[in-house]
């Protein structure tokens, strides 16, 4: 290990000294000794010096006088002699030292010179003497301070990144005064459940292999031969891959159904970005999951059977991780869609087209009238097994109509549609009973007609059904009534309508012209301009009992300058207004 630049510069002034002393001039040639060394060992013989005998003087030098070291590092200490006569005796002893101390002080081959290795910190005396053959003498002290300095352990600076499962190469080294040292390196810090590898960890150069995610820090321990010890440390930042909880069991739905598809990250607030893929589908799939760049995402399988998904998120360090998700998709009965709504005049026809998406394949259809308004005796959809179907309505109101779409499988799906005849007239009178095989007549008279049955001011079965038209005013036809239907067998309708009827008070009546099974039942309903698929009035049920005393005066409609009505209900007495029918044919 390097020693401390101050030592240095201690032993070289010592050698300097040395050479410097035996550069100079001497009262004597100077002499050498192989002296004897000695701990306590006394004057070694020297005899004290004769003070009035100067004829052969003895110096002694000793170097270096002073020296300050550490404990464990050798010291060389040399004595230098100058005496005019022979040097008979002489040698160094340790006359002083710290109490416990084993310090060694051992003979050199060159002459004149020992070694002191001090082992602990405190204060060692070495004294050289020497005897000339007259048996003058002297002595030299040299003085050794150790001190115990610990060492100093020296870390590359700054933050070492890596990632997981990469090794990175770890350097340090110790500074020592007191020789070599030992070094170990250690992990102080890790993330949690980290065992991270450590390779050549006492030497100064560590292979580091960390196995998580993180931050480690790794000290590196330095213990001189003093057992004195010192530390530095390094800090490894490991960048790992996002950790995701993967799902070990597939997500299930219906097919064409939304599935939520989730998964979970251990650090959700490291990842940067999100991206789902479909890797493997039924054929003819084209489902893909929406959206495609969040952690949970909505996946609607669109046939029937598995998928597999790729789920990807990346880090802010640029890293990756995916999981594998499972999809499976059961079959589900076909999504049948159909007009919500539909809006037509009454007896006009509507046309009426349904859809279906299926897992496979559509294999049958069926159209139902499921209601009518009251009256209607329409037959219903036709043709009933096709996606399209057509209807005809027969008087104002709502028609509810149902179409069931069954696939390969043998599941189903219904819709429903509403057709809305709605009414566009600014008068509308619908008349219908509860007896087959009979004939009921609707009348309609104008503000002007005074009778029934004698004149063209009456619309009825006579002169106003079919393309009939009777001119009841100057208006372009607009106020001109028409019977559109005229039913003769069954149970009605029949219908009286004028676009835009002419201000004034219009009757409505009703006969039993035939009825052969029973005595009908007569409803009538009446439509003003703002009645759309509801009836203003509805008057009925009254029974007919035959043709000769069943003529019944049903109400008045008054027609103002603005279209508005108003009804007048023609009952007497709480009872319908009932009469013969010649008394028909003399009064309004």
């Amino acid at each position: 290990m390097p020693s401390r630049s101050r030592v240095r510069c201690t032993i070289l002034a010592a050698l300097l000294c040395s050479a410097a002393f035996t550069a100079c001039g001497s009262r004597s040639t100077p002499q050498e000794l192989r002296p004897v060394v000695g701990r306590d060992a006394g004057d070694a013989g020297a005899k004290s010096p004769d003070a009035s005998n100067f004829t052969s003087p003895i110096d002694t030098l000793c170097v270096p006088e002073h020296l300050d070291t550490v404990p464990s590092r050798p010291v060389a200490l040399k004595a230098f002699i100058e005496s005019t006569t022979p040097i008979t005796e002489g040698g160094f002893r340790l006359s002083g030292f710290p109490d416990g101390s084993q310090a060694q002080l051992t003979l050199l081959t060159e002459p004149n010179t020992a070694q002191l290795t001090p082992d602990i910190g405190g204060h060692y005396e070495i004294e050289f003497s020497a005897t000339n053959s007259e048996g003058n003498s002297d002595k030299c002290v040299s003085l050794v301070h150790t001190v115990d300095t610990p060492p100093v352990a020296i870390c590359s600076e700054g933050e070492v990144q890596t990632r997981i499962n990469i090794p990175v190469v770890l350097s340090g080294s110790a500074l020592t005064d007191s020789g070599a040292s030992s070094l170990r390196w250690e992990v102080i810090e890790a993330p949690v459940g980290s065992q991270p590898r450590l390779t050549d960890a006492d030497t100064d150069t560590l292979i580091f292999g960390p196995d998580a995610k993180g931050i480690y820090v790794v000290q590196l321990v330095v213990v001189n031969l003093d057992g004195l010890e010192a530390s530095c440390s390094v800090v490894v930042a490991v960048a790992g891959a996002p950790v995701l909880e993967c799902p070990t069991e597939p997500f299930r739905g219906p097919s064409r159904q939304a599935i939520e598809l989730a998964v979970t990250a251990v650090e959700p607030n490291d990842i940067a970005s999100h991206s789902w893929s479909v890797d493997g589908a039924p054929e003819l799939s084209s489902a893909v999951p929406t959206p495609t760049d969040t952690a949970i995402t909505s996946f609607s399988p669109d046939k029937a059977g598995d998928y597999s998904l790729s789920y990807v998120v990346t880090n802010a360090d640029g890293l990756s991780a995916s999981c594998a998700v499972s999809v499976i998709a059961e079959p589900s009965a076909p999504t049948v869609t159909c007009p919500a709504r539909l809006t037509v005049a009454p007896l006009e026809l509507s046309h009426i087209t349904a859809s279906a998406v299926d897992d496979g394949t559509i294999v049958e259809w069926n159209w139902q009238l499921i209601s009518v308004p009251p009256g209607s005796v329409t037959e219903g959809p036709e043709p009933t097994n096709t996606a399209s179907t057509e209807l005809t309505t027969d008087v104002a109101g709502e028609y509810e109509l149902q179409v069931t779409a069954t696939d390969d499988t043998g599941m189903s799906a219904t819709c429903h549609s509403v057709v809305a005849a709605t009414n566009i007239n600014g008068l509308r009178v619908e008349m219908f009973w509860d007896v087959g095989n009979s004939d009921m007549d609707l009348h309609l008279l104008n503000p002007l007609a005074t009778d029934w049955n004698e004149s063209n001011n009456e619309c009825y079965w006579s002169n106003c059904a079919g393309g009939s038209v009777l001119n009841w005013g100057t208006n372009l036809r607009e106020d001109n009534p028409h019977l559109d239907l005229d039913n003769t067998e069954g149970f009605g309708p029949e219908n009286v309508n004028i676009f835009r009827p002419a201000p004034g008070t219009y009757r409505i009546g009703v006969h039993n012209w035939d009825h052969r099974n029973g005595v009908p039942s007569v409803t009538v309903t009446i439509y003003c301009k703002d009645s759309e698929t509801q009836p203003r009035e509805t008057f009925g049920p009254v029974a007919l009992e035959d043709r000769e005393i069943s003529f019944w005066r049903v109400a008045d409609v008054t027609i103002d300058d603005d279209g508005d009505c108003q009804i007048t209900d023609l009952s007497i007495g709480g009872e319908p207004n009932i009469n013969t029918r010649n008394d028909s044919r003399r009064n309004r």
